[in-house]
């Protein structure tokens, strides 16, 4: 009997050293809480043949995306697995504000098992082979793959047209200048930041020496940024001054050179600025008896809306009912826009009376005009 409650006290002081260890431990482990998801973002994965790799695809579509049925531009970025967050936020920001469309984000960033990216980045992105980097000079299997195999995946899985356009940083702002030099035509606009132009004795140049031919029948829009500080900067001044010597036809480009800037820090300055050149709006100029005869007060029922359109300074301008004005530039005869601003107004003047529609960010708005100013 004794040893039996011997061995009761042994156990019940075991299994307390038990309970206050199992305790002690909990408290030293991390709470589990739940990942941040990107909202609207899907992962697709696909298999080139051209370069014998899987590639991951991170994908984000525009809002509205499910509910329409029209087909939207594709902006292929590289490096996904460091930008595609800064390119989510950056786009949000930009069409909010009316600076780009609705439009689908393509992050390139690659699958299989424990992808090196730093390896392979080399591989993917230098249009040339050097000694002291294995693997590389991969660029022309690279680009191969985005034309015959991404592209057309794209457009076989989602709604898009024949707008492209292809942005990268350093290595890859190196490949995005050998993908216009090598086919001007393909991407209808390029976005290069910190490009890595020294690669191979700055083999890039010779190349566009002999691409200059291409453009001449090729509308391509360009735009180029770098940092004061980065050690990219004697090949992105060259390329500044090759492009203005050139004066490639077909060709409107823009370069910037941001002060107090580094290699990475450049992305977000430099794709904002970007986007905003390779899809600004080209304002047109109207007659001002054009304008007059759009002038008058107008009235939108379903919200109670009332404003005026007038013209001052040959531009059509919106009054609303505080008073305050804005302007709207033409994109033609019928169409205007709001500049810094999601808002676009398409006039209906074949109807009595006439009206427009007002496309805000945030829906449709239907006025006629009530009165006539003239």
């Amino acid at each position: 009997m004794r040893i039996l409650n011997c061995l009761t006290a042994f156990v019940l002081l075991f299994y307390s050293f038990y309970l206050t260890a199992n305790e002690s431990s909990s408290q030293n482990v991390a709470p589990q809480f739940p990942e941040v998801v990107i909202g609207g973002t899907q992962e697709r994965l696909l298999q080139s043949e051209i370069v014998d790799q899987e590639y991951k695809l991170w994908i984000s579509l525009p809002r509205g995306y499910k509910e329409s049925d029209q087909s939207y531009p594709v902006i292929y970025l590289l490096d996904a697995q460091w930008d595609f967050t800064l390119m989510i936020s950056l786009y949000g920001q930009l069409n909010y504000d009316g600076d780009i469309p609705d439009a689908i984000l393509v992050g390139i960033t690659w699958g299989g098992d424990n992808p090196n990216a730093e390896e392979l980045r080399v591989r993917d992105f230098t249009p040339t082979a050097i000694e002291q980097s294995k693997n590389s000079g991969g660029a022309n299997n690279f680009l191969s793959f985005i034309k015959e195999e991404l592209v057309s995946f794209m457009s076989k899985e989602y709604r898009t047209n024949d707008e492209r356009y292809l942005m990268g940083s350093s290595l890859g702002g190196l490949f995005t200048f050998y993908a216009m030099f090598d086919d001007p035509s393909f991407f209808t606009g390029f976005l290069p930041t910190a490009p890595s132009l020294w690669w191979d004795d700055e083999v890039t140049f010779k190349m566009a020496e002999k691409s200059l031919a291409h453009f001449k029948d090729n509308p391509t829009r360009l735009y180029s940024a770098a940092g004061e500080f980065d050690g990219v900067l004697p090949g992105f001044k060259k390329m500044q001054s090759f492009l203005e010597t050139k004066k490639i036809p077909g060709l409107t480009y823009k370069t910037q050179l941001f002060e107090n800037m580094g290699h990475s820090g450049i992305k977000a300055n430099g794709n904002v600025r970007g986007l905003q050149f390779l899809f600004e709006k080209q304002a047109i100029t109207l007659p001002e008896q054009k304008l007059q005869s759009l002038a008058g007060a107008y009235f939108e029922q379903k919200h109670d809306i009332r404003m005026s359109m007038i013209v001052e300074k040959n531009q059509l301008v919106g009054v609303f009912e505080d008073g305050s004005k804005q302007p709207f530039l033409a994109l033609s005869e019928n169409e205007f826009f709001q500049r810094g601003a999601n808002l676009t107004l398409k006039f209906n003047t074949e109807k009595t009376p006439i009206g427009f529609v007002a496309k805000p960010f945030d829906g449709v708005y239907n006025f006629v005009r009530v009165e006539s100013e003239n």
